[in-house]
C-alpha cells in the first residue's frame, strides 16, 4: 500500500516536472476538454473520463499542441498586419479624395515653394503705369502673407493638377469646381506672365498651333499699329485660360464700372430686388444709376454710386480672389487684364450659381428675376468691342472704357460670353444654373482703334470653339 502511493508520488513528480518543461516552450495551455482526451484500447468509461497516456501519445499530443500554438500566433501576426494595411489604405484614400475635392485640410506641398516666387510675381506686377496720375497710381505691392495665401488656393502646381512649366499648361482637377480652378489658373498665369511680356501663356488646355498663329496675328496688328493690349480668355466650364501680357496694369477708365456695380449686389451693399423693383426712392434712384452707369457709361450715374458705397464693397468682394492691384484710390484705377477677368469671373459666380459670396451681409442671394434685371444692363452697352464681335452669335454681357485725354490713353472691354444661353424676358442671358460660359478681357491703349478690337475679340472666340471646347 505504502509502495503504491510512493508510485503515485513518483508518477505526479514526473508529471510537474514535464508541466514545467512545457512552460519554458509553451504558453500556459489550459485542461485538455473531453474530445481531446486519449484512451488506451479497452479501457472503459464507467463513468468518469481518465487521461492515460502512453509515454508516445504524450509528446505526440505536445507536438500537435505546439504546432497549433505556433499556426494561432502567425495566424495573429497576420491579421494585425492585415489591420495596418487597411488603415495605411484608409488614411491615403482619405488624404487623396481631400486633395481631389479641394476640401479644407488638404494637403499642399508645393504651397511653401512657392509662397516666395508668389511674392516676387506679385512685386513684378504692382508697377504702376507711367500713364496714370499721381491719384490712379498703385500704391504699393501686395503684402508677402497675402501673396503666401493666395498661391495656397491658386497654385497651378498644388495636389490635384498637373502642371508642365515647360509648356506653362496646367490640367485643372475635373472634380473640383470649374469657378475655384480658374480663379486658381488666371492667378498662375499672372505669376508667369508677371514679366509683361508679350508671350502667350495657357493653363488648363493646350492651344492648337493654327489657334496660337491665329492669336499671334491678332496681337501683332496692335504692336504695329503702335499699340500695346493685355487680354485674357477663360473658359468657366473647364478653368482653361489664356492671356498674354495679362499682368500688366492699365488705365481702367469705364471698364470697372461692371464689375463694381456686380459687387453691389454681390456683397449686398444694395437690396438687389428692391432696387429691381424700384420699392422706395432710394431704390429707384439706385436703379436708375445703374441702368445709366452700365448701359450707356455715364459718369454722374457712376459717381451718385461710388459716393453712396464707397470701396468697401469692391474690396471685401474681391478679397483673397488673387486681385493683384489697389482698388481703393479712386473710382478709376490701375488693373490688369487677369484683373479684371478675375472679377468677371466672380460677376458670373453671383448671377449664375446658388453660392452665396463670402463678403455677403445677406444669407441667400436676390432672386434669379432680380439678378436677370441686373444682367440684362450689360447685355448690348455702349462701345462694347466684344458684343460687337460675338453678339450676334451668343448672349453675353459686357462693359467697356474709353478715354483719350488728360494723358490718358485706353480703349477696354471685358465680359461674360454665353454661347449655349437661352435670352430673358429683358432680353439679356436668362439665370440657370451653371450656362456653359467664358470671360474675355482686353486692355489696351488703342483709343477709337474698333476694328483691332472687335478682330481680336472674334479671334479669341474661335479659340475657344477650336481649342477650349473641344477639350471639355
Amino acid at each position: 500500500m505504502q509502495q503504491t502511493d510512493n508510485g503515485d508520488e513518483n508518477v505526479e513528480s514526473a508529471q510537474r516536472q514535464v508541466s514545467v518543461d512545457d512552460r519554458l516552450v509553451f504558453p500556459p495551455i489550459e485542461q485538455v476538454d473531453a474530445q481531446h482526451v486519449v484512451q488506451p484500447e479497452g479501457a472503459r468509461d464507467n463513468g468518469s473520463r481518465v487521461e492515460q497516456h502512453s509515454h508516445h501519445d504524450h509528446h505526440d499530443h505536445h507536438g500537435e499542441r505546439a504546432m497549433n500554438y505556433h499556426y494561432d500566433h502567425l495566424r495573429r501576426r497576420l491579421n494585425v498586419v492585415i489591420v495596418l494595411m487597411l488603415v495605411f489604405d484608409l488614411v491615403a484614400c482619405i488624404v487623396f479624395y481631400r486633395n481631389e475635392l479641394g476640401l479644407p485640410g488638404s494637403i499642399d506641398t508645393s504651397a511653401a515653394a512657392n509662397a516666395a516666387n508668389a511674392a516676387g510675381a506679385a512685386g513684378a506686377a504692382d508697377v504702376p503705369t507711367a500713364s496714370a496720375s499721381p491719384s490712379d497710381s498703385i500704391a504699393g505691392e501686395k503684402a508677402g502673407d497675402d501673396a503666401t495665401q493666395n498661391v495656397a488656393t491658386a497654385s497651378g502646381v498644388e495636389a490635384g493638377s498637373n502642371t508642365d512649366f515647360d509648356n506653362r499648361t496646367t490640367v485643372p482637377n475635373p472634380h473640383r469646381d470649374p469657378i475655384v480652378v480658374t480663379l486658381e489658373n488666371l492667378h498662375t498665369a499672372d505669376m508667369q506672365a508677371a514679366d509683361g511680356s508679350a508671350q502667350l501663356v495657357t493653363a488648363g488646355f493646350t492651344l492648337s498651333d493654327a489657334d496660337r498663329r491665329a492669336v499671334d496675328e491678332a496681337l501683332a496688328t496692335f504692336s504695329n499699329a503702335g499699340y500695346s493690349v493685355g487680354m485674357v480668355l477663360a473658359d468657366l466650364d473647364t478653368g482653361a485660360v489664356l492671356t498674354s501680357s495679362g499682368s500688366v496694369p492699365k488705365y481702367s477708365a469705364s471698364s470697372i464700372k461692371g464689375p463694381y456695380v456686380m459687387s453691389l449686389a454681390a456683397t449686398g451693399a444694395i437690396d438687389l430686388d428692391a432696387v429691381a423693383g424700384r420699392r422706395d426712392g432710394v431704390a429707384s434712384a439706385v436703379h436708375s444709376d445703374i441702368e445709366q452707369a452700365i448701359q450707356v457709361s455715364d459718369n454722374d450715374a457712376y459717381g451718385a454710386l461710388y459716393l453712396r458705397y464707397g470701396t468697401t464693397p469692391m474690396t471685401s468682394w474681391l478679397d483673397g480672389s488673387g486681385v493683384q492691384h489697389n482698388l481703393t484710390d479712386h473710382e478709376y484705377l490701375d488693373l490688369s487684364a487677369i484683373d479684371l477677368a478675375i472679377m468677371w469671373t466672380k460677376a458670373y459666380q453671383y448671377l449664375f450659381t446658388d453660392t452665396v459670396d463670402a463678403a455677403s451681409s445677406q444669407p441667400v442671394k436676390a432672386s434669379a428675376d432680380a439678378r436677370a434685371w441686373l444682367a440684362s444692363n450689360y447685355r448690348d452697352s455702349l462701345s462694347s468691342t466684344i458684343h460687337m464681335a460675338l453678339g450676334d452669335s451668343a448672349p453675353m454681357l459686357s462693359k467697356a472704357g474709353w478715354i483719350a485725354e488728360a494723358g490718358y490713353l485706353a480703349f477696354n472691354d471685358g465680359g461674360i460670353v454665353l454661347p449655349d444661353s437661352q435670352r430673358s424676358e429683358y432680353g439679356g442671358v436668362a439665370i440657370t444654373e451653371r450656362p456653359s460660359a467664358y470671360v474675355l478681357t482686353m486692355l489696351t491703349d488703342a483709343y477709337g482703334e474698333y476694328d483691332l478690337l472687335t478682330n481680336l475679340a472674334s479671334t479669341l472666340g474661335d479659340v475657344y470653339h477650336n481649342s477650349m471646347q473641344r477639350q471639355q
